[in-house]
């Protein structure tokens, strides 16, 4: 299985570099790591034995931010460096002031994996939700560095669950200590002689720090005016054309969509969808009347939240539901399409009442409906999705706890 894997590992990096004059995201990826052991020296030789964390991407670095902001609070002395696999995630927070350094993990070769952690030299390396390199695992294993798993989730259909992974679950014990999102994990995480603490999801701690720093969207408060509001956040076609349906059927209620994408050729389709009834937030006067609005700017979603009276999730009729928490921690109940199977706390919200899943026009249609319609069960849904959220906070105060008992002394 080792051969299998370092195979693999050289057939991506090739692809990559096959891919970059075509593909502008392979390109990021193959420029980004150019020369990386040259650069990567210069840049860490004033570091001495930091904190290091990788993650994917952007979403991981959500989970990852609230345990490295305690860290930086508790320990300021203390560097931190970051890294990611993904351009989406490096693009975004290649500048980010919490930590030191932020760089690309290089690909996960034998040779790269031992150079990049003896350059580093980190005094911990805490990986986020399901990033195992097996090459890095077994270095920061062979050299004792500490190396813990935050917000973690094991699934049977791992490779290292299978009786064939023998390989990988050797790899795997290079975790000193895993935190995980639910007993399942815990339970396979034991079962590979791996030690476990169940903590939940730093997320949790996350949109609740958002939610009691920020602020609300003046422009978007005044469009709706008191008014019921329906918050489509993170949408896409499917949740933008039912929603332009519903909009009929109840032309006195605000809707507010936030677009996953927001180019030209998409934002002209919404209005479509809605029949040109709407306004660019851009575009928004204190005169304008409209039902809709459309939000073409990015970085809003989780402050206009606090206006919704329900959210309509988008995603879920692709890969899979966005961030339901970001809308609940506001007491606002989450609705969502089929594809929420992988999303433990879409399950977890449903089961508590704060959240719907829909397939069809007419359930969403129905949903909305039944809750503008009866406004205390709208507000006990509400009231639910909320206290969901904060009970289930407080993993980084485990984590961090632990780091500063165990690793950080």
């Amino acid at each position: 299985m080792g051969f299998l894997y370092h195979l693999s590992m050289f057939l991506y990096g090739a692809g990559l570099q096959l891919a970059s004059p075509f593909v502008p995201k392979a390109k990021l990826w193959v420029e980004g790591r150019k020369n990386w052991r040259d650069n990567y020296s210069s840049l860490l030789k004033n570091l001495d034995s930091p904190i290091w964390m990788h993650a994917a991407s952007l979403g991981e670095f959500e989970q990852g931010r609230p345990v490295l902001e305690a860290l930086k609070k508790h320990h300021p002395k203390r560097s931190i460096v970051l890294t990611f696999f993904s351009p989406s995630g490096f693009e975004v927070r290649k500048n980010w002031e919490g930590a030191d350094l932020v760089i690309y993990l290089p690909l996960d070769t034998k040779k790269n994996a031992l150079d990049f952690v003896s350059l580093l030299n980190p005094s911990v390396a805490i990986f986020v939700k399901y990033e195992f390199w097996m090459n890095t695992l077994g270095v920061l294993k062979e050299r004792k560095v500490p190396t813990v798993l935050i917000s973690g989730i094991f699934r049977s259909n791992h490779v290292f669950m299978k009786n064939y992974g023998g390989w990988f679950k050797r790899k795997m014990k290079a975790f000193t200590m895993t935190f995980m999102q639910n007993e399942e994990s815990v339970a396979f995480a034991k079962t590979l002689g791996i030690p476990s603490q169940l903590s939940g999801d730093t997320r949790f701690d996350r949109v609740v720090e958002i939610a009691e720093k920020s602020q609300r969207v003046d422009p978007v408060h005044q469009f709706i005016n008191g008014q019921p509001a329906i918050v489509a956040g993170s949408s896409w076609e499917p949740e933008e054309q039912l929603l332009g349906a519903f909009s009929l059927i109840r032309p006195d209620v605000k809707i507010v969509v936030v677009p996953h994408e927001i180019g030209e050729a998409h934002l002209k389709q919404i209005e479509a969808y809605f029949l040109g009834r709407c306004v660019r937030l851009s575009k928004l006067k204190d005169s304008d009347s409209c039902q809709v609005l459309v939000v073409d700017q990015i970085g809003m979603l989780s402050r206009i939240y606090r206006e919704a009276t329900i959210a309509v999730l988008g995603g879920g009729f692709g890969a899979g539901i966005h961030n339901t928490l970001e809308a609940a921690v506001y007491g606002v109940p989450v609705l969502f399409g089929p594809k929420y199977d992988k999303f433990i706390e879409a399950h977890e919200l449903i089961a508590c009442g704060g959240g719907f899943s829909f397939a069809t026009t007419t359930d969403l249609k129905e949903g909305l409906i039944r809750l503008l319609e009866a406004s205390e069960e709208c507000l006990q849904s509400g009231k639910a999705a909320k206290e969901y959220v904060e009970q289930k906070a407080g993993a980084t105060k485990q984590i961090v706890a632990y780091l500063a008992d165990n690793v950080l002394v």
